[in-house]
């Protein structure tokens, strides 16, 4: 995953946070909570430091933008836009969490849980 490369590419990065929110392109306050916290989110940002260290996961779909274009118009289409009708969906997606993908891919739809 992109985030773990990234983590690992500011833990070894030597430099300042000015320096690096120079060569990089964010701005200093957030390149020094990335060189302090890694990397939480992910946005400009992220996206912006994944390029200064060079790091492209093409299966991640935060950098496939058709996938997260599709996972925000489905958002759109299904809340009815109220804050606790946000807070709900953000629940549901949050409690996904715990499942891997290969998980979901690889089960046999037919088979029992043990």
């Amino acid at each position: 995953m992109a985030r773990v490369r990234l983590n690992t590419a500011l833990a070894q990065y030597k430099g300042s946070p000015t320096a690096l929110a120079k060569a990089s392109g964010v701005d200093f306050y957030a390149a020094r909570r990335f060189l302090k916290y890694g990397a939480k989110s992910r946005g400009t940002n992220a996206y912006q430091l994944c390029a200064y260290f060079g790091i492209n996961d093409e299966q991640n779909a935060h950098f496939g933008t058709a996938e997260i274009t599709a996972l925000h118009r489905l958002i759109a289409e299904v809340w009815d836009g109220t804050r606790p009708h946000a807070e709900l969906l953000a629940k549901l997606i949050e409690s996904t969490r715990a499942y891997a993908v290969n998980d979901r891919l690889n089960s046999d739809p037919t088979e029992s849980p043990s």
